[in-house]
């Protein structure tokens, strides 16, 4: 997936945006952009390989 690869964790303009919207949001807590990905990939990545393994995901959500 597009959005877990480095080049897209650290591309310039990605960032920018992030802090851009961290800004306009007045974020509390200001996590920087490629800690954000690292934990979207954390939680959607064995989503993902389920999806495209085409294998049922038996998690629950709480």
């Amino acid at each position: 997936m597009v959005a877990f690869d480095k080049d897209f964790i650290e591309d310039e303009i990605r960032i920018l945006r992030w802090n851009s919207f961290i800004e306009k949001k007045r974020a509390v807590i200001k996590t920087e952009f490629p800690e954000v990905m690292k934990l979207i990939k954390l939680f959607l990545k064995p989503i993902v390989d389920r999806i495209n393994n085409n294998e049922k995901f038996n998690k629950v959500w709480i």
